[in-house]
């Protein structure tokens, strides 16, 4: 109990330490995407209709069936769409998992997500939330992962909705380079926490 406690808060640790939404810059390109071998993901999340003042995710690859390898945490900073906090990932392509979302509403935090047991030296979950696939030179809106219905600490229905229009339209007007070279391929979700 005591090591899943402290994995947990190093978890979130490393999860909070980046101060700002996660983006690329507008000037990324197809070409120097497939140059590096990369992808990039577009995506959002949404808790019961909450405007989360901080949202914080961690993507995942499965590393033996049902069990998932923590990799790279993504931020969102004062909830979007309309304040800017669309994420975008830059990712090596092949197929990520979501394993664990919280969203911070005043001075409430929901969490989903499960922890393994035992930890190595990175996080591992048993239960992935949504997946998907980026290949290589993609730029990719994903969609977003939406909670709801929470029945405990770890538990929630989780779906996959369109990403709203006016997140859109500000993804264009930000962003128009990386919106002109986006495709819409919606990501799979999963049992839920």
């Amino acid at each position: 109990m005591a090591t899943t406690m402290a994995m947990t808060l190093a978890v979130a640790g490393a999860l909070a330490g980046c101060a700002s939404t996660s983006r690329v810059t507008d000037q990324l390109t197809r070409n120097a995407l497939l140059r590096g071998q990369q992808a990039v993901a577009i995506l959002g999340f949404t808790f019961e209709g909450q405007r989360c003042k901080v949202t914080n995710a961690l993507l995942a690859q499965e590393s033996q069936p049902g069990l998932y390898r923590g990799l790279r945490p993504i931020k969102i900073v004062d909830a979007w769409p309309d304040a800017g906090g669309i994420p975008q990932v830059r990712l090596k392509p092949g197929t990520y998992h979501i394993v664990f979302v919280s969203c911070g509403v005043g001075a409430r935090v929901f969490k989903v997500g499960q922890p393994a047991s035992n930890f190595a030296l990175s996080p591992h979950y048993r239960q992935s939330l949504a997946s998907f696939t980026v290949g290589p030179g993609e730029i990719v809106n994903l969609g977003m992962l939406r909670l709801s219905g929470f029945a405990g600490r770890n538990a929630a229905r989780v779906d996959v909705v369109a990403m709203p229009p006016g997140a859109l339209a500000m993804l264009r007007r930000q962003r128009p380079n990386l919106a002109a070279q986006m495709v819409s391929r919606a990501m799979v979700a999963g049992a839920g926490g």
